[in-house]
């Protein structure tokens, strides 16, 4: 049903009073042989009004994205958008001169004859080479101006790199070292959106080390470059276990409350903060680190002002955060030797538990302390108890509501209630509490005591 509104939708752009052309990412992927999703064109006259009116002749959405440049977007499905720009410059060729990279830099009339592969290499207009540049694999900046005047195309190189495969050329790589710090001027959400489709590609550790080369990274993140260096060796880790956890799959590709999924904030997290946290047995017990930051807010909101991008996260996004930093934290301070203290570190890490589990054991792996091997050794033991979904331990039962225990305490509702609630689940981790009978002459043996 899609491809044959999409036909519909070419053709009356093919008659269209104003010339139109296929530009840019989606000539691209098509030059490529994979899937497009979304449109590129470039009007010779008004986008917003060609927008307008492909948006009333097919009844779906448009919506204007720059009404100062004429930049237009149209819906057709939930994954599937034509965004449509009006030419920069007189000509087409000044329109293509102005673009990131020669790969993104070719034009071809728009039609049904391009969605139908019936592609004519004749009517391919590429003044920059970059149909050369793809079939060989390659990565060419068009000129050191137009990254000085996006520096977020500077990431973009990486970016293209890492999803294809692709060699970075020389002079491109040379712009991005000299001017790798204007970077620090892109907003940082379009930063994050970038850096999550590396996180994405199957060469992301390799790119990754490349923008640290050229001194991109460190833009991004300003920590030192030792500390870079130390998040990438557990990045590494990251990448290399990620295969082996099949188990996990499902949770690591859910989001959080619908933005970035799981596995994505745990390689975020680790690229910003890996370096902290590596030693962190050793560290956090020193009193100087312990007046700084007590728990995971504490140093999420002190690392706000140190590592900008950070500050794009959702809200939702940055509990994500917090939760792994206290559960670290935590690790360093707690022995989590008895059941009481499992039941507690499983009850305070979910629902994130895994990404504690399994962010830890990039962090620890490959660390040569014995502490490393005694959080790892911590771990092993809290995960055996989770994934037996019988183990009370780990799965506690709530026998009793809120409001059946403020009855047999004779209180009202506060927070109070919330301490006996955890006080049952301790007790069912030491197997003084099991069914419902029980949880009822617990509570009304502490409110015996309590008089």
């Amino acid at each position: 049903m899609l491809k044959s509104l999409l036909i519909q939708v070419f053709k009356a752009i093919e008659a269209y009073d104003d010339e139109v052309f296929f530009v840019g990412g989606c000539l691209r992927q098509f030059l490529l042989n994979q899937p497009i999703h979304d449109y590129d064109f470039v009007c010779q006259g008004s986008a917003i009004a060609l927008a307008k009116h492909l948006g009333k002749v097919f009844k779906t959405s448009f919506f204007i994205l720059d009404e100062k440049r004429d930049i237009a977007r149209v819906v057709l499905s939930a994954t599937d958008t034509l965004d449509f720009a009006t030419l920069q410059g007189n000509h087409l060729s000044e329109d293509l001169a102005l673009r990131d990279l020669t790969i993104n830099a070719m034009a071809y009339p728009a039609g049904v004859g391009l969605l139908n592969n019936n592609f004519n290499p004749k009517r391919l207009i590429d003044p920059m080479g970059g149909h050369n540049d793809l079939k060989k694999g390659i990565i060419r900046g068009i000129s050191e101006a137009n990254f000085i005047s996006d520096p977020l195309r500077l990431l973009r190189i990486f970016r293209f790199a890492a999803q294809h495969q692709f060699a970075i050329e020389n002079t491109t790589l040379s712009w991005v070292r000299k001017n790798a710090l204007l970077i620090r001027h892109s907003a940082v959400e379009r930063v994050v959106s970038e850096l999550v489709k590396i996180f994405s590609a199957p060469n992301s550790l390799k790119t990754l080390r490349e923008m640290l080369t050229y001194h991109l990274l460190q833009e991004i993140i300003p920590v030192s470059v030792r500390d870079l260096e130390a998040n990438l060796g557990i990045y590494s880790q990251w990448v290399a276990q990620a295969k082996e956890q099949t188990d996990y799959s499902t949770y690591l590709s859910t989001p959080v409350t619908g933005e970035h999924h799981r596995g994505i904030l745990i390689q975020l997290y680790l690229l910003c903060f890996a370096h902290f946290f590596k030693d962190s047995f050793q560290k956090i017990k020193k009193s100087s680190v312990q007046s700084a930051f007590n728990n995971g807010r504490q140093f999420m909101s002190t690392q706000k002002k140190e590592i900008p991008i950070i500050g794009a996260l959702s809200r939702s996004e940055w509990v994500f955060f917090e939760k792994l930093s206290d559960a670290f934290f935590r690790l360093s301070l707690d022995n989590l030797k008895s059941p009481v203290e499992k039941s507690r570190f499983i009850r305070f890490a979910n629902p994130e538990l895994i990404a504690v589990i399994l962010a830890s054991r990039a962090l620890y792996s490959t660390n040569s302390l014995h502490a490393a091997a005694d959080y790892l050794e911590k771990l092993q033991s809290i995960e055996a108890l989770w994934q037996d979904p019988q183990n009370v331990v780990a799965h506690p039962q709530f026998f009793l509501t809120g409001h059946e225990i403020a009855q047999l305490l004779n209180q009202k509702p506060g927070p109070q209630i919330g301490q006996v609630i955890n006080q049952l689940l301790d007790a069912q981790a030491l197997s003084q509490v099991f069914d419902y009978d029980s949880a009822v002459a617990y509570v009304k043996g502490l409110s015996t005591n309590n008089s």
